[in-house]
C-alpha cells in the first residue's frame, strides 16, 4: 500500500465518478446510535447537536454541529441545498462533506451519530439517490477531539455523484478531496469505490487502512501535487 499525503494548496477541483456499488464494513458501527430527526427528508437539517467536546476546524472552537440530509456536517447554521457544491467557491460557511449530493431519508434510510469524550460519528445509512440512482449510499464522519476527520464508505450509488471534503467556508481555502457537479459534463477525475476512508487534518488528506478489501482510486487534476492510487486485487 501506497499512501501519499495531499497539501490543501495542492488539492484542485476534482471531479468524482463512482465505481461499481459493493456492501463495506464502516470504521465505527452505528448502532445504538442516536437517530437524527428532519423536518424534510429530501432537504433537511437537524441541530445545533452536541459534539461532546471542543473540535478545532481551521482555527475555531465548535461544540456543536447541524447534521444535514444530503451527506454533510455544518457550523454555524443549517445546511439544507441538495446540489453538491464546489467547497470553496459556492460554500461560505465552514462544512464537511462526507459525501454531499442530493440525497434522500427513504423508508429504509435513516441518518444517526454516537457522542463520545474523544469521537463525534454520523452515519448516513442506505439513503436514496435523488433523480433516479440505482443504488443507496451510506456514508460516514467520524470527527476527533484532536481535530481529524475521517470518511468512511459503504454501498456508494452506481450512478450518483458528490463533492468530498472540507472547508471553513472562505473562498480558496479548502481542503476539497472530490467534486462532481450535476451541470459537469465527461469529467476528468477520481474513480472511488466503497470502502475508502480519509483522514483529513490542518494541512493533508491521507488514505487510512480500511475494515475491509479492495478499493481503487486515481486522483487527476493536481496543481503540481502528489496522489495516490491503491489497485483491486483479484
Amino acid at each position: 500500500m501506497r499512501l501519499a499525503s495531499l497539501p490543501l494548496a495542492a488539492l484542485a477541483s476534482l471531479s468524482l465518478l463512482l465505481a461499481a456499488p459493493a456492501q463495506a464494513a464502516l470504521l465505527v458501527d452505528p448502532v445504538g446510535g442516536t437517530p437524527v430527526t428532519f423536518d424534510d427528508a429530501d432537504e433537511g437539517s437537524s441541530g445545533p447537536v452536541n459534539l461532546g467536546f471542543t473540535f478545532n476546524f481551521f482555527g475555531t472552537n465548535y461544540s456543536q454541529v447541524y447534521v444535514n440530509t444530503n451527506g454533510n456536517l455544518s457550523f454555524g447554521g443549517a445546511n439544507p441545498g441538495g446540489f453538491n457544491p464546489r467547497l470553496g467557491v459556492d460554500v461560505t460557511f465552514p462544512l464537511i462533506a462526507a459525501f454531499y449530493d442530493d440525497l434522500v431519508v427513504g423508508a429504509n434510510g435513516s441518518v444517526s451519530y454516537l457522542s463520545t469524550a474523544n469521537q463525534f460519528v454520523v452515519t448516513w445509512n442506505n439513503l436514496d439517490v435523488f433523480l433516479g440512482a440505482t443504488e443507496a449510499v451510506t456514508a460516514q464522519a467520524v470527527l476527533g477531539a484532536d481535530g481529524s476527520v475521517v470518511f468512511s464508505y459503504g454501498n456508494l450509488s452506481s450512478d450518483g455523484e458528490a463533492t468530498i471534503g472540507i472547508t471553513n467556508g472562505l473562498t480558496g481555502s479548502n481542503a476539497q478531496f472530490a467534486s462532481l457537479s450535476y451541470l459537469g459534463t465527461n469529467p476528468d477525475g477520481t474513480i472511488l469505490d466503497s470502502e475508502l476512508s480519509l483522514l483529513s487534518t490542518a494541512d493533508s488528506f491521507v488514505p487510512v487502512p480500511e475494515p475491509s478489501s479492495a478499493l481503487s482510486i486515481i486522483g487527476l487534476g493536481l496543481f503540481g501535487g502528489a496522489f495516490f492510487r491503491r489497485r483491486r486485487q483479484a
